[in-house]
């Protein structure tokens, strides 16, 4: 596709179209480290109202590493609810009501929010379950740390009484909980894996935390 850009003192309407070449391959390609160009990057830093991070490793690292982060990171480019606010700023001046130096990359800005927008859908999508895969290993590695572990027979988890003295399970259940030291601020419904069981479903409410879990 043919951008139509406009050369400005520090980028020529040519690196506007490289650039957001290179944007579209980065968000299509899954945010892949391999695609996070230089050229990228210092557009980000110099005319999108991110900082530097260090360098172009740190500020990939900063974003793309965690699930949660990927997902601040995409909102500054989701432009379905109006004008975008810079995540590190909080203004819109990157992209629009700014002055006139900010407004010489008006273009190219409003142009990687179109092309991230088809693109959107599916990388949230990732970046949740990305985010909730992490959740779920740092909850075993604590769980482990206190010495806490969940026995189970052949039957799943159908309900854990949870409040803030720790867990009870429900009279009908089958499982057997050894050494119940969680709270409810320590445990989180799309977070909790238990005895090689990942939680597929949950409901909280009244105290109560009904799970149920699928086979790793």
């Amino acid at each position: 596709m043919d951008y139509q850009f406009k050369d400005t003192k520090f980028m020529t309407a040519k690196e506007k179209q490289q650039v957001i070449r290179a944007w579209d391959t980065f968000l299509k390609h899954g945010c892949k480290r391999d695609h996070f160009t230089k050229a990228i990057y210092h557009h980000l830093i110099n005319h999108c109202s991110f900082i530097a991070h260090y360098d172009l490793a740190g500020f990939y690292s900063t974003y793309f590493d965690q699930g949660e982060d990927k997902e601040n990171f995409l909102s500054q480019f989701d432009n379905r609810q109006g004008l975008p606010r810079s995540i590190e700023y909080g203004d819109t001046y990157w992209i629009g009501d700014g002055n006139d130096v900010c407004a010489e990359y008006y273009d190219i800005n409003t142009e990687m929010c179109n092309v991230a927008r088809q693109y959107l859908p599916e990388l949230l999508h990732e970046a949740e379950v990305l985010q909730r895969n992490t959740d779920i290993a740092r909850a075993e590695v604590l769980l482990r740390k206190h010495g806490i572990s969940i026995a189970t027979k052949e039957k799943p988890i159908d309900e854990v009484m949870v409040n803030d003295e720790g867990i009870e399970t429900g009279e009908e259940s089958e499982q057997e909980l050894v050494t119940p030291i969680v709270t409810t601020k320590q445990v989180s419904m799309n977070t909790l894996q238990v005895c090689g069981k990942r939680v597929k479903k949950a409901q909280a409410g009244q105290g109560r935390l009904a799970l149920e879990v699928d086979e790793l």
